[in-house]
């Protein structure tokens, strides 16, 4: 049966499944609407029909088209400092903290987990760059990973529409930090080269990564079960300082789901507690083939070593 004249229920749950099996995003038939539409472009792209394209996901449940298909479904809403709210604690208080507690060693390291088309992992440069210059010469490095290579390709670009600097990017910001190219939008040099991009998928094995010092782990949690949550905090929490911070979106928490963070005064900041190595083997989601890999920069060319802030025009 058809919903809609569109797409059937079965094949919604065809593509709900495969959506789960590779992404580990749990979507109820309530949600077929969002499905459709975001699965009728890529149907359209190759000349097939809704039932066609199911009955090939059907078919190669692990190919190419199917980790498509499910990385379509990944939601991905994101701007320039998303939540300003947030973007002021971690100025005001997590990274002078942060900043304190690593001047001996002058090595800073963030994380955005799931940074989609990469306007959180560029906030956090600009940040920097616009309000730490004693960063100057420091080991900083902002890796930003996300599942889908997609996304990935569109942030390692960093070529942003007017309408997209329109959200959450303040002016002074924009004409002091941003290169107009046509009706585009690019970061300076200074603001890019301290973000590289990888693909990483959190359901899996993590791959060697560097000890971070603040994680941004926004808005995914919320899309998976409670024991996918409870792998990725304890994979998640497996790789930071013993001091670290992770950061969630407003309507996620670790409470009842991991003892080894516990919340800081500032809403949405957890600190670590335990940050114990991950177990061999070990992953969210428990898929059986979830192998270790080593960590894919993806678009980005690879760096000898990190490159220092550079501050720009003097701070406000």
């Amino acid at each position: 049966m058809k919903q809609g004249g569109g797409m059937s229920a079965a094949d919604g749950a065809a593509f709900r499944e495969v959506a789960r099996e590779l992404t580990g995003i749990a979507l109820s038939p309530e949600k077929d609407y969002f499905v459709e539409g975001r699965l009728e472009a890529v149907a359209r792209a190759r000349g097939l029909s809704l039932g066609e394209l199911a009955q090939a996901v059907r078919s190669a449940p692990r190919g190419a088209l199917a980790q498509e298909v499910a990385e379509a479904l990944l939601i991905a809403e994101t701007s320039f400092f998303r939540d300003p709210g947030l973007f002021e604690v971690l100025r005001l208080q997590v990274l002078p903290e942060l900043i304190a507690a690593r001047r001996a060693e002058r090595r800073l390291a963030l994380w955005s987990a799931a940074c989609a088309t990469g306007q959180e992992p560029y906030s956090l440069a600009l940040l920097l760059v616009e309000h730490f210059p004693e960063l100057e010469g420091w080991d900083v490095d902002i890796l930003a990973t996300d599942l889908s290579q997609q996304a990935l390709d569109y942030a390692a670009s960093a070529v942003y529409t007017q309408h997209e600097v329109n959200r959450g990017l303040p002016a002074r910001l924009l004409v002091r930090h941003f290169e107009r190219e046509a009706m585009t939008w690019r970061p300076r040099s200074a603001v890019r080269r301290l973000v590289r991009f990888a693909r990483v998928d959190l359901l899996r094995p993590l791959p060697p990564l560097p000890r971070m010092d603040l994680v941004l782990l926004r808005n995914m949690l919320i899309y998976h079960d409670v024991e996918t949550k409870r792998g990725v905090l304890a994979s998640v929490r497996g790789r930071m300082r013993s001091d670290g911070r992770l950061v969630l979106g407003s309507a996620e928490t670790t409470l009842y789901l991991d003892a080894g963070f516990e919340p800081s005064p500032e809403l949405g900041v957890y600190r670590v507690k335990d940050a114990p190595s991950e177990a061999p083997g070990g992953g969210a989601g428990g898929r059986p083939d979830a192998g270790a890999e080593a960590l894919d920069r993806g678009p980005s060319a690879p760096r000898e070593g990190v490159p220092a802030v550079d501050r720009g025009a003097p701070c406000i």
